[in-house]
């Protein structure tokens, strides 16, 4: 009859929905684990920017400390 499904097109079925919430839940579980790294990461830099400069004045600025060096905000 043509409005019937066999019972191995249900279970074709059932496979390939089990197969696509298993794909779904690993690629959550990723996308969970690079946003963690992300957040770590962006805050990493970001608490440096903190601490950077070019001139000495922006270190004046930043932490009162005097010296520009390499980049970084440092004692004399």
């Amino acid at each position: 009859m043509k409005g019937q499904l066999s019972a191995e097109m249900i279970i074709l079925v059932v496979v390939i929905l089990a197969i696509v919430a298993i794909v779904a839940s690993s690629l959550i579980s990723s996308a969970k684990q690079t946003s963690s790294a992300v957040t770590t990461t962006t805050t990493t830099i970001t608490a440096h920017l903190n601490y950077t400069c070019i001139t000495d004045d922006d270190c004046k600025e930043i932490l009162g400390k005097p010296v520009c060096k390499l980049g970084e905000c440092n004692e004399k």
